[in-house]
């Protein structure tokens, strides 16, 4: 059981990183809200490639962003690298935990990490905070085509409440400057999020709250012990009762 347990959160703990820090994940934070002030409505499909002391992580998710307003749409299927752990899949989805959904209201208060298998949610808060005091330099550096879009090439340097982020920004000209791909290296952790089927505009309010019929969790702990008391009981105690 132990060992069932600690394989399930470094499960969850690769979905979160890449979507929650890395914005693909992502639970786009203050940070990366301002880079997209020009095209604030959008869907998009997120390849998000990371790189580190850790390891890699190869993962594909579904983006819907409006004002501030993030989801992300993930499937361990579509997650690869060295950084995950033998097996993880597989004992993901045993357990209805291999596709996850995680909403950052543009609140920045709190983010919900939905998991529609097991008709169940967490609500947890957010480390972004509300929009910080920030300044913008944006220098550019060239001229560079990126999935057919042709783009400038900016470094992107943001200082939010004294605190300096850089990004490598390449924004495509044929659609009104969209951030197409974005490069962060922090830590020794560089992470590359590239956009592609990108619709702008037309996005659901609904997309940014968890389904009413869903279970609430206090925390991730509570969720996992419920999850594995299904898979090794056979039941579905994530699922609320009929009618609620």
């Amino acid at each position: 059981m132990r060992k069932s347990l600690s394989v399930l959160f470094a499960v969850l703990a690769c979905g979160v990183t890449a979507f929650a820090q890395m914005g693909g994940g992502a639970n786009f934070d203050s940070t990366l809200d301002q880079l997209f002030d020009k095209t604030p409505v959008f869907s998009a499909t997120l390849q998000t490639v990371m790189s580190g002391p850790g390891g890699s992580m190869n993962a594909s998710s579904k983006m819907f962003y409006d004002h501030g307003n993030s989801r992300s749409e993930m499937d361990m299927a579509n997650v690869s690298g060295s950084s995950l752990p033998p097996n993880a899949l597989a004992q993901a989805k045993a357990m209805g935990l291999d596709k996850v959904v995680i909403i950052a209201p543009s609140s920045k208060t709190k983010v919900f990490t939905i998991y529609p298998n097991l008709r169940a949610y967490i609500s947890s808060p957010s480390s972004s905070g509300a929009t910080p005091t920030s300044n913008i330099q944006i220098t550019k550096l060239g001229s560079e085509a990126v999935d057919g879009h042709p783009c400038v090439k900016n470094q992107v340097v943001l200082t939010l409440n004294g605190q300096p982020h850089q990004f490598m920004v390449w924004n495509a000209t044929d659609l009104n400057n969209f951030p197409v791909q974005i490069s962060i290296t922090d830590q020794g952790t560089t992470a590359t999020m590239n956009f592609r089927n990108i619709s702008l505009g037309n996005v659901s309010a609904s997309q940014f709250q968890p389904p009413s019929s869903y279970k609430h969790y206090d925390n991730v702990q509570e969720l996992m012990q419920a999850a594995i008391i299904s898979h090794v009981g056979g039941g579905t105690p994530a699922t609320p009762p009929p009618g609620r």
